[in-house]
């Protein structure tokens, strides 16, 4: 089975018409999506009206957890920018589309592989970042291979049996069956490697063959939507820098 994998769209529909036009053409039998559906980015709806009519599974990322339900205690802990974006996406997203991403779980199986938002254990929403996160989130994850995303990095965390844990960026090449791995296709709306392309990945359960894509799409018109929006300029700008 060839796998498309993506997440972090974040609101941006630009970039998600984008990734979807490429990965319609890679024969792929199933699409995941790895959360992060809304927040941030100027077309919440359109975002989860594309997932919903093209059927693609997703977990709940934690800016589904937050805009559902924006407790007090969970919005102190935010940015002021990302409080804005929360509170503007909230009040965006149609009774009918908050209902579904209410219920998104926070786990996809199938056979060969998982699919979470953040990281295994009890913080399903932590950073899997550096040599810390990745042994804590390894120390909990109970197949050889997930996907994930939150961290809007195109990477790859190894957990092989005999040796520590690393971590590097994701390159097209096969992936190792030995111990454990954690594989993050990047961000459709918001990258974060100084690529500002949208990303996202293909991956083949029966060869194990990763193949990172990274696809143009029309930045400045996100960016003007977003204006229009007076949505945070810094989260305007950052889409043009890939930070």
């Amino acid at each position: 089975m060839r796998v498309g994998v993506f997440g972090d769209i974040h609101g941006n529909q630009n970039a998600l018409e984008a990734v979807l036009s490429v990965l319609d053409t890679q024969d792929c039998d199933q699409f995941v999506c790895t959360g992060d559906i809304v927040g941030y980015g100027p077309r919440p709806n359109e975002c989860v009206s594309i997932l919903r009519e093209r059927q693609v599974p997703a977990v709940l990322g934690n800016h589904e957890s937050l805009v559902t339900t924006l407790g007090e205690l969970e919005m102190a802990k935010v940015s002021p920018d990302t409080r804005y974006s929360l509170q503007w996406t909230q009040g965006t997203l149609d009774m009918d589309a908050l209902k579904w991403l209410a219920v998104l779980p926070m786990r996809l199986d199938y056979e060969g592989f998982s699919v979470i938002h953040g990281s295994f254990g009890p913080k399903p929403f932590a950073y899997v970042v550096n040599p810390v996160s990745m042994a804590k989130c390894f120390a909990y994850q109970d197949v050889p291979l997930a996907f994930y995303g939150h961290t809007h990095l195109p990477v790859i965390a190894h957990h092989p049996e005999e040796a520590a844990p690393r971590m590097d960026f994701v390159r097209k090449g096969t992936v190792s069956d030995d111990g454990k791995i954690l594989l993050n296709p990047g961000a459709v709306g918001q990258p974060r490697d100084r690529d500002p392309r949208a990303a996202c990945l293909v991956y083949d359960t029966e060869t194990r063959m990763a193949i990172p894509i990274r696809v143009e799409y029309d930045i400045e018109g996100t960016q003007r939507q977003m204006m229009q929006l007076n949505l945070p300029k810094r989260l305007i700008l950052r889409l043009a820098q890939g930070t």
